[in-house]
């Protein structure tokens, strides 16, 4: 399976970029669904933006989704020790120094470019817990479980043995990471604005935060003109422990916004975030 990833990204990571723009470019002659999903998710979020406006970020972003699918394969197929090579800097690294002095905390991330870049930063780090939703083949899932844990790294898959392990280990001072902008099974979450539009909205970090009392730390992987990567470290402007439970989700769904802020177009906009909607209302992707 690792060759397999290996032959998906033979090239450096900038080399790559290269590939996969052309990649990208090719895909839309044939194919433009993609496009009409980031489109329609950056339509619902910024209402106010000119229709050329909308189509000019949703093909950039697109563009950096596939460089993010690249940094992905690379991520698999790579010697986890040698990944952090390709971040070339730490925004506000005295936060986390700061954080890890605590009897653990809790990092918000998101999909923007490759998580498993991130979460491997972050492993090689400190001890760390994450989850993820299994993918439907049992091979393909043991192997992309096998390559995000090390010796002080480990995952769980995102069902109710996964969250309890998550609140044992925090409430030990473990540190849980979580990319928490994806929508949530029925029943795990609640409906809240994220950016001009509703969208079901996770609820696990708030409440993980409020139930053992942790600190929260935001945490976000972007890329510059050049093309290099970078972490950027934040603190949550909104204290989830001391907030009333009928605001998590909107508390969360700001500090998302705020990193997505960060760079447009390094998020996975391709993503069918408003696919959830309440009651009568229809499937914006239909």
């Amino acid at each position: 399976m690792r060759f397999l990833f290996l032959c998906l990204s033979p090239f450096p990571l900038k080399v790559g970029y290269v590939i996969s723009d052309l990649i990208s470019s090719i895909y839309l002659l044939f194919n433009l669904n993609l496009l009409k999903i980031t489109f329609i998710n950056i339509s619902l979020a910024f209402p106010d933006l000119e229709k050329s406006e909308v189509q000019k970020i949703a093909k950039m972003s697109l563009k950096e989704s596939f460089r993010s699918y690249y940094e992905t394969f690379y991520c698999f197929s790579r010697p986890n020790r040698l990944l952090s090579e390709n971040i070339l800097k730490i925004e506000n690294n005295f936060l986390l120094n700061s954080y890890q002095k605590s009897n653990g905390f809790i990092i918000l991330s998101l999909h923007n470019r490759s998580i498993d870049f991130l979460f491997n930063f972050l492993a090689h780090k400190f001890s760390v817990l994450g989850i993820f939703k299994p993918a439907k083949s049992k091979f393909v899932n043991n192997f992309i479980k096998r390559r995000r844990e090390n010796d002080l790294a480990k995952v769980f898959e995102t069902n109710y043995k996964g969250v309890r392990e998550l609140f044992k280990h925090l409430s030990q001072g473990s540190v849980v990471a979580m990319a928490a902008d994806q929508v949530p099974a029925d029943g795990k979450g609640e409906y809240a604005q994220f950016f001009s539009h509703e969208a079901y909205t996770t609820t696990l970090v708030p409440s993980l935060a409020s139930k053992t009392g942790k600190d929260v730390l935001c945490a976000s992987l972007n890329s510059n003109h050049f093309n290099d990567l970078s972490i950027t470290f934040s603190e949550t402007s909104l204290n989830f422990n001391k907030i009333g439970k009928s605001n998590f989700a909107q508390s969360l769904n700001h500090e998302i916004e705020k990193m997505i802020s960060k760079k447009l177009i390094d998020y996975n906009w391709e993503y069918k975030r408003y696919k959830k909607q309440r009651g009568i209302q229809r499937d914006p992707y239909k």
